[in-house]
């Protein structure tokens, strides 16, 4: 389609963006550096990194979804309206410095064999917390997944920890 337009940031090293980014097209994040973005994305395609970092602390609200190619990342704390499928590696990270613990929220939820999710667990407090996954359904299982966890504090015996909250479909544990 001649009429689509792709934006896209290749950075090698760390590197900001505070706003918002609309219109027909395409996100494509490459480069080795991270890129936090700070602001809403809404656009008509996909947005996709398949290189490097994306520290994403906002919301999509696109057709397309998000995508992280193998060896690339996506982290943060945002809401994705679509689906995030996910063959590289998938972190969850408060926005705030001051908190820790965080929830990343999507429509929908595909991880491949061999891709990683990071959620840490810091115990109960109100700047402290569990990160989680929070999805309306799993579109592929998550068999091959590698999960790393932290513990920055001693759990109890008997205490539940959610990872994954599914709103619509089966449960995962």
């Amino acid at each position: 389609n001649p009429y689509v337009s792709v934006l896209i940031v290749s950075n090698n090293v760390p590197c900001e963006y505070f706003g918002s980014v609309s219109g027909f097209g395409a996100f494509y994040k490459g480069g080795t550096g991270t890129l936090t973005t700070w602001g809403d994305f809404s656009i008509n395609s996909s947005l996709d990194v398949f290189e490097g970092d994306w520290r994403f602390n906002g919301a999509c609200h696109n057709n397309g979804g998000i995508f992280a190619d193998s060896g690339a990342r996506l982290r943060g704390d945002g809401l994705a309206d679509q689906f995030v499928a996910i063959d590289g590696y998938f972190a969850v990270d408060s926005r705030f410095p001051d908190h820790r613990g965080s929830t990343f929220r999507m429509g929908s939820l595909s991880m491949y064999p061999a891709s990683v999710l990071e959620l840490d667990m810091f115990g109960p407090s109100p700047t402290g917390g569990n990160d989680k996954l929070s999805t309306g359904s799993v579109l592929t299982g998550l068999s091959g997944v590698t999960l790393t966890t932290s513990f920055s504090y001693p759990p109890h015996d008997g205490d539940v920890i959610t990872l994954i909250n599914v709103t619509n479909g089966p449960a995962y544990s």
